[in-house]
């Protein structure tokens, strides 16, 4: 087994516009999935783009670009596929 990630983000002051933290992910495994039937052989390679924007203490609006390359454990003979995701997240902390 082998892998890892690397995060970066960054705080920007937007004035009365709040707080932004954009970021980038990187993400990649190889290697056995010991937890599952048969433990098949995993690859994980994926990146992720995005800013969360803390409008307010209470209030976080955040996007999300995820695009992926990697094993579906889920299916036999576990093909590799590859997706991109775009999702998007409104929370209010109280």
């Amino acid at each position: 087994m082998s892998g890892g990630y690397v995060l970066a983000n960054y705080r920007l002051n937007a004035g009365q516009w709040g707080m932004l933290f954009p970021f980038v992910k990187w993400q990649h495994f190889e290697g056995g999935q010991k937890f599952e039937r048969n433990a098949p052989r995993n690859y994980v390679n994926d990146w992720e783009f995005g800013v969360e924007w803390q409008v307010t203490k209470e209030i976080e609006l955040t996007a999300v670009y995820h695009r992926m390359n990697r094993t579906d454990l889920a299916n036999a003979p576990y093909d590799r596929f590859k997706a991109d995701v775009l999702r998007f997240q409104l929370q209010w902390n109280y």
